[in-house]
């Protein structure tokens, strides 16, 4: 009977290991044999050592393995592995984040997950040997014969540059030893943040502003999950941005590269003067400069604080004179009310920063009727692959809602002396190679975001440099880089810090 039971435990192990790394089934069949050898192999090492301690497999073989099943099913669902970001994602997501996500479905995986944890447990007892040296050199063979499987493999693969399937085998690809590189990778970021929240204020270092009745109101919209090719402006051929398409005044940079391709890390580089390729900022955010020099600064968001490793994010933000996360339903739409009061009774220059929840997933969950263009949109979360037209339909529903908010942004400020700047933080991936959503892997798509800009008449005939420096920088490589030297360029504010060849308004963008 225990020799029974033992061979089941060690069946389970193995059957573990294939199942909760779905990523080698995607290599070519001899590649997916080698490494279905080499998961199982370190998945039974793992459920050796586990069933070694009696109290502590009963809590961990559930835990492990319901977190298995989890990642077994966002995998074939979204195309997404257990890595870093998803782990920052799963830390720090809000309730709508995981509201999006938590399906009946998902609830039933977790809950097989967490019975086959238990039957593991059970199993393991049957490891149990009195004979504490069998027991001991079960387990030295096991660790041994672990070691050279692995190590074997993966020098074998390497030497013969077969990357994909050696990548897949990384043990930062294979759960469950990918949480612990993970956890720590996060940690360590989060660490790093830390140390930066003393920036240098860059509003220390000599800069100038026009005069008080020249410094027009500028609004930076904060874009979210907005591939560039989805807006009919780029040449998407579906007319997801009709209202953008008239306006005059508008300047369309096509496509800008991203400084990250999730909310926390490309913020940063949204907000300072980091770049794709010095990542650390060397200053903290322009928002400091306007407050430094006497315009008015106002965030208001529709989504929440980052949390613990966007501590840095918060904090650039948070130097704003007037800050508001704005959760009272009616979608992005409801950033234009407090966006129409200070623009029409704060006299003088203004920053206004508008955070929108944008195109984030679910994508049918940001729009009403009103935007429902394109149909069928109706899909399942668990079946994304299967519903590839209906996300495709309700994303681009989203552009098009997008269309008539900045339009909306627009027509508050028509009569102003003002500036609008528009970049989404990162692309979706939308199905391509069967990844969906961002940030838990290097998408191209993921990077790729919209940059627009768009000034008011008045501003146009008071700021005439600017906007023939603006003009003049249109086709010309953009990216996250220009932001910081931009939004204070639209601004009319001279800095020791500002790139003139960062700076849209000087023409020299690269």
């Amino acid at each position: 009977m225990r020799l029974n039971k033992f061979f089941f435990f060690l069946l389970s192990c193995a059957f573990a290991g294939a199942m909760f790394n779905q990523q080698i089934y995607e290599l070519p069949v001899w590649g997916m044999l080698l490494d279905l050898v080499v998961v199982c192999v370190l998945s039974l090492a793992l459920g050796l050592l586990i069933s070694l301690v009696p109290y502590v497999r009963v809590a961990l073989f559930p835990l492990v393995s319901a977190g298995g099943f989890a990642a077994a099913y966002f995998y074939k669902t979204f195309g997404v592995s257990l890595s870093y970001d998803s782990l920052a994602w799963l830390v720090e997501a809000n309730r709508f984040e995981v509201n999006s996500f938590l399906t009946p479905s998902l609830m039933g995986i977790l809950g097989a997950g967490i019975v086959f944890g238990f039957v593991q447990a059970w199993l393991s007892g049957s490891f149990d040997l009195k004979n504490r040296r069998l027991k001991f050199g079960i387990f030295v063979g096991v660790l041994a014969c672990t070691v050279f499987v692995y190590k074997g493999a993966w020098i074998g693969l390497k030497h013969f540059k077969v990357q994909k399937t050696y990548e897949a085998i990384s043990l930062s690809r294979i759960y469950p030893f990918s949480v612990p590189k993970a956890a720590r990778m996060y940690l360590h970021e989060a660490n790093e943040m830390q140390k930066m929240l003393n920036l240098p204020d860059p509003a220390t270092v000599p800069c100038s502003a026009l005069p008080q009745e020249d410094r027009p109101i500028v609004t930076f919209i904060i874009g979210e999950s907005v591939q560039a090719y989805h807006l009919g402006i780029n040449g998407y051929p579906r007319e997801t941005t009709p209202r953008l398409a008239k306006e005059k005044n508008l300047l369309n940079f096509g496509v800008c590269r991203s400084f990250g391709n999730t909310t926390r890390v490309s913020l940063v580089g949204m907000l300072t003067d980091a770049t794709i390729k010095k990542r650390k900022p060397r200053h903290g955010s322009f928002i400091k400069i306007y407050n430094g020099l006497g315009y008015r600064t106002a965030f208001y968001s529709k989504q929440n604080k980052i949390g613990r490793s966007g501590q840095l994010t918060d904090m650039l933000i948070s130097c704003a004179q007037d800050v508001q996360y704005i959760h009272n339903g009616g979608g992005d739409f409801t950033l234009l009310d407090p966006l129409e009061h200070a623009a029409n009774t704060v006299k003088g220059g203004q920053l206004i920063l508008l955070h929108m929840s944008g195109s984030h997933f679910s994508y049918k969950k940001h729009y009403g009727d009103d935007f429902r263009k394109f149909v069928p949109d109706a899909y399942e979360n668990e079946n994304l692959a299967q519903y590839h037209d209906e996300v495709i339909n309700a994303y681009d529903n989203t552009i098009y809602k997008l269309d008539s908010f900045l339009v909306g942004v627009m027509d508050k400020l028509r009569d102003k002396d003002a500036v609008l700047i528009y970049a989404s933080d990162h692309g979706d991936s939308l199905g391509k190679r069967g990844v969906f959503l961002h940030g838990t892997s290097i998408q191209k798509e993921q990077y790729e975001v919209p940059l627009l800009i768009w000034y008011s008449d008045l501003y146009a005939q008071k700021h005439p440099e600017i906007v023939a420096g603006l003009r003049s920088s249109l086709g010309k490589s953009v990216s996250h880089d220009n932001l910081y030297h931009t939004i204070l360029g639209l601004g009319g504010i001279q800095s020791q810090l500002l790139d003139p060849k960062l700076d849209l308004t000087r023409g020299k963008a690269i």
